[in-house]
């Protein structure tokens, strides 16, 4: 009797660690997964914003020359419209892409990426905006030093974000451990 009931509790025991086995191996790979869809999450995140960054230091750049055509034609009638008209098609396109892709990554981020990717993308819409309303020609003196200051904020949360990022991709998915999602 005593012998079967060492059977029935090794099978059972073998039950529970067959089981659990077979769990562990699911959550492992399940992080795996994870950890592929925030990789490309974050690069599609910074292949955007390097995009849109790109795009709005071209338009900078050429407010220059633009300002000096503007100064010479002071009196020319809806120069300031056409000109807030090709910032804003210029700059929304790769912006939108950069939103969309801030959007995907933040739905697989861990919490601490996720207020990183919000950071990254309000100093890039911060620029946006300063753009848009100095190709207005507000001002026959635009405040590059304010640019400047932004594009750099930008670049350094771009920095940041990246450092997070990769750590928290260097972290393997383990049996039995569980990153769960804080909620909001």
């Amino acid at each position: 009797m005593t012998a079967g009931l060492l059977g029935i509790a090794g099978v059972l025991l073998g039950l529970f660690v067959g089981r659990r086995q077979v769990s562990d191996q699911a959550q492992v790979e399940h992080g795996q997964w994870l950890r592929g869809q925030r990789l490309q999450a974050y690069l599609d995140f910074l292949h955007s914003w390097g995009a849109a960054m790109s795009a709005m230091e071209d338009l900078q750049e050429e407010r220059g020359a633009e300002l000096d055509l503007a100064v010479e034609n002071v009196g020319e009638v809806g120069l300031a419209e056409r000109m807030q008209e090709v910032v804003v098609a210029r700059a929304n396109g790769p912006l939108a892409e950069a939103a969309d892709a801030a959007e995907r990554a933040t739905l697989v981020a861990t919490p601490p990426l996720e207020e990183q990717v919000e950071d990254v993308l309000q100093r890039l819409m911060v620029l946006s905006s300063g753009l848009h309303s100095r190709a207005r020609y507000e001002s026959a003196n635009p405040e590059w030093a304010a640019w400047n200051r932004g594009a750099l904020e930008a670049r350094e949360a771009r920095t940041v974000f990246f450092r997070q990022a990769k750590a928290d991709l260097e972290t393997v998915p383990k049996p039995g451990t569980s990153r769960r999602r804080r909620s909001r």
